[in-house]
């Protein structure tokens, strides 16, 4: 069945009418089997989001460059030197590219909760400025003041739609049995 495209179950059922409406005799078990199979199949994998793995590595990228100019300041007792002045520009740099995938993250159309969960990550990005969500951390940062503006409106909305986009979805089968 590979390659196949599953129905949803009204694509079913105007495929099931079409096969029926197309000509005088009723169509064979074996051809309503067909149809029944297609809404069957399984939804294409789209448990991992398109950006998961450029985002995780990012992250990582971050919190290392981060951790590495915390160390570098407490080596120096905070003091700037050119050692900690070039640890912090490479931060800079690392940051600036994980806030460019946090916006492409904020495009992606959201189908499942795991594009959900990203999505929340970069927003949390954004608010923040800090990858983590899932720190033990997050809880206290939250309930700071978020920072930001511009952008900041646009992650809430992304996540905001996000959360209607997959909470339709999830609705639409239960909306559709309740009209019937």
């Amino acid at each position: 069945m590979m390659g196949q495209i599953a129905l949803t179950a009204d694509q079913a059922v105007q495929a099931i009418i079409d096969l029926i409406n197309s000509r005088p005799d009723s169509p064979t078990r074996a051809e309503l089997a067909a149809i029944v199979a297609k809404a069957a199949l399984p939804a294409p994998d789209a448990s991992v989001p398109r950006l998961r793995a450029e985002w995780d590595a990012l992250v990582a990228e971050f919190m290392a460059a981060d951790a590495k100019c915390s160390a570098l300041s407490a080596a120096c007792g905070g003091r700037l030197t050119d050692e900690t002045a070039a640890a912090e520009d490479d931060a800079g740099e690392v940051e600036e590219r994980v806030g460019a995938c946090a916006q492409r993250i904020l495009a992606e159309p959201t189908h499942t909760p795991a594009d959900l969960f990203l999505l929340g990550e970069a927003v949390y990005w954004v608010m923040y400025c800090r990858a983590g969500l899932m720190a033990p951390e997050a809880d206290a940062q939250l309930a700071r003041e978020p920072m930001g503006e511009g952008f900041l409106f646009e992650a809430v909305v992304a996540l905001l739609k996000g959360v209607r986009d997959l909470g339709m979805r999830a609705a639409a089968p239960l909306n559709a049995a309740r009209d019937n």
